[in-house]
């Protein structure tokens, strides 16, 4: 697609930080259940790999809003708050690492998105806005599947926090409060490019509302603590 390297360098950054956060939670699966834990391959890599269809520079900055502007930051909200309420030193040490990382993504998505509109002609703009719209109608991430649902109505809800578990409502307004984010500071993009704020607004017949990011705990430095060695992770079964 052409991208800068300083855009390629990021997207290299943020798959080894995704898997470093994958080990990490692994680690910290094994102390709390004494079984290690792998991953498998989502089934439609499977069955369809990676082929794209239609436009790449759309879909490039279709998934940026919705699985990096929206969903990563999202996830850094979420283990921000689980942080804040952890009692775990190990656990928040984690927490605090992914909250931090997976808000450096989360921006790092509104720069490719930004890149993409540049560099895409007035399908991908369409697209975008088109996206902005429908974030609402997305269906949020839960804190647990159905299936699981009975194990954690079976726990002790304090214990849960303690250990930096909080329940699904607390989850449903950190989305609620990020989508809107998401929408914002999406067509205050397309609008600093295209048509200036004040022309979008009138188009979308919406007000683009100057909302931050919610707090959370020293994002704003740099981060990065060492993999949970096995002598931590056997902590946790003592």
């Amino acid at each position: 697609m052409g991208a800068p390297a300083e855009l390629l360098v990021g997207a290299l950054q943020t798959a080894l930080e995704e898997i470093d956060h994958t080990r990490k939670c692994f680690a910290l699966a094994a102390g709390y259940g004494n079984r290690c834990h792998t991953v498998e391959p989502p089934l439609e890599l499977l069955v369809d790999g990676m082929e794209l269809a239609g436009n790449s520079l759309e879909v490039l900055a279709v998934e940026s809003l919705k699985d990096g502007c929206l969903l990563e930051g999202f996830n850094s909200d979420v283990a921000a708050e689980c942080h804040k309420r952890c009692e775990n030193p190990v656990t928040r040490k984690v927490l605090l690492q992914i909250a931090t990382e997976e808000n450096s993504h989360a921006e790092f998505s509104r720069r490719v998105l930004r890149w993409a509109l540049e560099k895409g002609n007035d399908s991908v703009k369409a697209a975008v806005v088109c996206e902005v719209r429908a974030l609402k109608t997305l269906q949020r991430p839960s804190a647990v599947s159905a299936k699981l649902q009975p194990l954690i109505d079976s726990a002790d809800a304090a214990r849960l926090i303690e250990h930096g578990r909080i329940p699904d409502a607390d989850w449903a307004i950190l989305y609620q409060k990020r989508m809107r984010t998401t929408q914002e500071r999406a067509l205050e993009i397309i609008g600093s490019l295209f048509v200036g704020p004040l022309a979008l607004n009138r188009q979308l017949g919406s007000k683009i509302m100057k909302e931050p990011f919610l707090p959370r705990p020293d994002l704003n430095r740099t981060y990065q603590a060492p993999l949970i060695s096995s002598t931590q992770a056997d902590g946790f079964r003592r």
